[in-house]
């Protein structure tokens, strides 16, 4: 503001300070005094105007830069929520991941015991049925032995 009233008094002051007398001789003191006065006032009154759309601009520049701050502010609050939706999400990423890495072990925990459990009971059936394989075998040599000497014998 203050910037603006020096301007206006160095435009006044350059302007009086241009003003030339009248070089004609016919005019008198009271007519070059009213020009210069006319002059003046009409500097005055484009000062006034040059003042006027100053201050409309200077309102409009404050009005732009306070929606520009509010703007600023709504996007700053975004951005921390966006931060905090991206830290949940990627807590809520982790959790899932040791979830999954927990049921993986558990499910291979799981078939490594019925693996065991399948290759111990195919053994031990094995085993059972080789046994019974082998006790029919001797049983079905003695038969067979028996059935030789009977067959001989009749």
């Amino acid at each position: 503001m203050f910037y603006v009233l020096a301007s206006c008094l160095a435009v006044i002051m350059f302007g009086t300070s241009v003003a030339v007398e009248p070089s004609c001789p016919v005019c008198s003191k009271y007519e070059y005094q009213e020009r210069l006065l006319e002059r003046v006032l009409s500097n005055e009154l484009e000062l006034r105007n040059t003042l006027n759309k100053i201050t409309e601009t200077h309102a409009q520049v404050e009005d732009t830069l306070k929606a520009m701050k509010a703007e600023s502010a709504k996007i700053n609050d975004s951005m921390h929520a966006l931060d905090v939706k991206r830290r949940d999400i990627d807590d809520e990423m982790k959790s899932l991941r040791k979830e999954v890495q927990e049921k993986k072990q558990e499910l291979t925990d799981k078939v490594d015991g019925l693996l065991v459990t399948g290759v111990r009971n195919l053994t031990g059936n094995v085993q059972e049925m080789s046994t019974i394989v082998q006790s029919l075998v001797t049983q079905t040599s003695k038969e067979l032995d028996i059935l030789k000497g009977t067959q001989f014998c009749g």
